[in-house]
């Protein structure tokens, strides 16, 4: 044989040696059901399933809690990941105010009031405002299980003229664990 021909020879070879390991490695992600289930030999271990998405085991082995609220649920982009810590509710009496016509520098405040309707204390992680609205107050201690609270908020003097609507954005131990609240009015000098 020529020198050229064995060099054919050898990328022929290496192509089809490439082409099986691609079968075997896409087969391996979309093996069957019983497959999967053979693989799953160790129920601490995640693995990939049959749609090739990973199922990680409620208790797995040297991961903190919080790492798994932080990854991407497989076949759910963009979806919002669920707490697995425990979580609670609570009802606005109001979630939008309107302060009126106010005129910029005046203490046009607002308040809204909620009530913890869940199971455990209400805790508020952080609880802030879009510019030209200041947080005065919120709850800093936990909402016992049927107690209430209150965030107050007022226009601040850096708000411009005209009619406005402001987020107020709540951040707390329920599910889902940020809310918004709406403050609108119209503002002149």
């Amino acid at each position: 044989m020529d020198k050229e021909k064995t060099e054919q020879i050898k990328i022929a070879l290496l192509g089809i040696i490439a082409i099986l390991l691609i079968i075997k490695t896409i087969n391996g992600l979309s093996g069957t059901e019983s497959d999967v289930a053979n693989e799953q030999t160790d129920p601490n271990k995640p693995f990939v399933n049959q749609t090739g998405g990973i199922n990680v085991p409620a208790n797995p082995v040297n991961v903190i809690p919080n790492q798994l609220n932080t990854q991407a649920q497989p076949g759910a982009p963009n979806q919002p990941i669920q707490p697995t810590q425990p979580t609670t509710e609570m009802i606005f009496n109001n979630t939008s105010g309107d302060v009126g016509n106010i005129k910029i520098g005046s203490e046009a405040s607002f308040s809204y009031e909620m009530t913890n309707t869940g199971t455990i204390p209400l805790i508020f992680s952080q609880v802030t405002s879009d510019p030209g609205v200041t947080v005065i107050s919120s709850p800093k201690e936990p909402i016992p299980v049927g107690g209430k609270g209150t965030i107050t908020v007022k226009v601040s003097n850096d708000i411009e003229s005209g009619a406005f609507q402001k987020t107020i954005h709540v951040g707390s131990n329920t599910t889902p664990n940020h809310m918004h609240l709406i403050l609108n009015g119209v503002a002149s000098k």
